[in-house]
């Protein structure tokens, strides 16, 4: 059976959840990976009879003015949201790996920024790609800056970003949780506490004759750490929603694939969430499955043990060559058999 190591430091009873982190951060990193096998982020351009772009302007502008708008548009939206992407899971993979080695404050501290600013522009880029990428283009930073759009636009974005991807949680939740300072609920005031030794918002001080975190005994290590796998998992999963969404976009993934590659990522998600899991329905449909190994590019239909470990873990083994794969990938070539 493949095992994946996991820090003795993590406590157990964290496991579950801790390991679907690890799923959503393997299959963010595979968008990345298929964005540069498939040249996602570029475009062959036919243009006009004689026309020819100036080496002394820029490509996007050129393309803006000469009646190439929807190219223009289209290119920049990839390259952006690829990004961002890469810049969201540089912390966030940090913030996993710290929060398994028990460095919790790190943890949450490595997750502000992705998750106030990267993801925020990623849901617009969503809802609005071109209002998001003129802004980027031609408006100064004022204008599109996080904590200067505010609450109601905020709350705006996220409301139809949740409704365009089908979440299980509400936009205005989402809106409270990141964003709202005074808010119990909101990760605000962790964040700060991460980041500061000493903070005054009156939300959440730190008391008289204490320090942020810097006395912190056993059972208020817990409290956070539990806090981190209550919330950031279910706003990882978000993340996971909203660049799938646009990876589909971008990449024009068939109906076919895009339930399949669904199918799946529930599947990991009622592993860890659901009181009574039945592997059962999944089976059904995994054994019509098939694929073929990155390694020896044998064909292999997903049964027996490689079967259970795809359902039952995170990493899953080729029945000729004994290859390790990731089972947090975006499926794009998997054959279907009757």
């Amino acid at each position: 059976m493949a095992e994946s190591y996991i820090s003795p430091e993590l406590p157990d009873k964290f496991l579950t959840k801790h390991q679907l982190l690890l799923y959503f951060n393997d299959l963010l990193v595979d968008l990345l990976f298929k964005a540069d096998e498939k040249n996602l982020s570029s475009e062959n351009i036919v243009l006009k009879e004689n026309e020819t772009v100036p080496q002394d302007i820029n490509p996007i502008d050129w393309l803006l003015e000469n009646g190439y708008r929807d190219i223009a548009f289209r290119i920049t939206k990839s390259h952006v949201f690829f990004s961002l992407l890469r810049d969201f899971m540089f912390y966030m993979h940090e913030s996993i790996s710290c929060s398994e080695r028990g460095k919790v404050p790190v943890a949450f501290a490595n997750s502000r920024k992705p998750i106030k600013d990267n993801l925020f522009y990623m849901c617009w880029l969503l809802v609005d790609s071109e209002e998001f990428i003129s802004k980027l283009l031609y408006d100064k930073h004022e204008s599109f800056e996080v904590s200067r759009v505010g609450p109601i636009f905020i709350s705006e974005i996220l409301i139809e970003v949740v409704e365009k991807v089908d979440f299980y949680l509400t936009g205005e939740l989402l809106a409270e949780i990141i964003y709202d300072k005074n808010s119990p609920r909101s990760l605000t005031g962790i964040w700060d506490k991460s980041l500061h030794v000493v903070t005054n918002n009156r939300s959440y001080p730190t008391p008289v004759g204490s320090l942020n975190f810097i006395f912190a005994n056993d059972e208020i290590w817990d409290e956070y750490w539990k806090t981190y796998y209550n919330i950031i998992n279910h706003i990882m999963n978000f993340a996971v929603y909203v660049s799938i969404a646009l990876f589909e976009e971008i990449a024009k993934v068939d109906e076919i694939t895009k339930s399949l590659n669904k199918f799946i990522r529930n599947m990991k998600y009622d592993l860890t969430y659901s009181n009574k899991f039945e592997a059962e329905p999944y089976i059904d449909t995994l054994e019509h499955l098939s694929f073929t190994c990155k390694k020896c590019k044998g064909t292999f239909k997903l049964e027996k043990h490689t079967l259970q470990e795809f359902i039952f873990d995170y990493l899953y083994t080729c029945p000729y060559c004994e290859n390790v794969e990731r089972v947090g990938q975006y499926y794009l070539d998997v054959n279907l058999t009757e």
